[in-house]
């Protein structure tokens, strides 16, 4: 994601557009209307993103956050415009995030949707940039949640190969590893199914900064 992190030092400011489901509405974020703003009140992982970025390099960031509850890629395609068109042609980066809702998403049907929405901007918006951000991994005690969700971050990452300005942010990996580590899926959780405590909130955050900014985000 070099070439939005450069225009950003350039520009020192920079407009982010989030389509995606409830976790990137910031649902059960303590700090949320979503997550009841009780202590220790985190924000959500689109806000933390924000003021980093504000204050590492002395910018203005301006996100409008499109993210709808329970969302799938087939709403996301089937709303596009309605949602995003009227943005895209100012949107500096365009952060998609699905896959949480798509439990009966066949592999083929994910990568065409994703397609679809990264042609979309850029159809409009040739220079601007995509970040894709895999999702977490649903409870594996919580019987039927998790499906094809692991598979879904391989199909971001062939697809961005195929484009100058698409990255992936591998939030699935980082939650396979910390189950690898000991930790249960469950104590990343709040609802004990598919939405971030503010742990969680913290692990989205840390890996997309990570994946935006490489070696500059300390």
């Amino acid at each position: 994601m070099q070439a939005f992190v450069e225009t950003l030092k350039d520009t020192r400011r920079a407009n982010l557009l989030l389509y995606g489901d409830s976790i990137t509405v910031g649902c059960n974020a303590t700090g949320t209307q979503y997550g009841g703003n009780v202590s220790p009140y985190l924000p959500d992982w689109n806000t933390l993103l924000k003021l980093y970025l504000e204050k590492k390099y002395s910018a203005e960031i301006t996100v409008s956050n499109q993210a709808v509850g329970g969302w799938s890629t087939i709403e996301a395609v089937d709303n596009f415009d309605k949602k995003c068109g009227e943005m895209l042609s100012s949107t500096d980066l365009f952060c998609i995030g699905f896959g949480a809702n798509d439990i009966l998403t066949e592999i083929a049907q994910y990568r065409q949707r994703i397609k679809i929405l990264i042609d979309g901007y850029l159809q409009v918006n040739p220079n601007g940039n995509v970040l894709l951000y895999s999702t977490l991994l649903p409870n594996n005690q919580a019987l039927g949640w998790r499906t094809n969700h692991a598979l879904f971050e391989q199909v971001l990452l062939d697809v961005a190969t195929e484009y100058e300005r698409v990255g992936v942010a591998k939030i699935s990996t980082v939650f396979l590893w910390l189950e690898a580590q000991g930790k249960p899926t469950r104590d990343l959780l709040a609802n004990s199914i598919n939405h971030p405590n503010d742990f969680g909130v913290r692990v989205y955050a840390q890996t997309l900064l990570k994946t935006l900014l490489g070696e500059e985000f300390l």
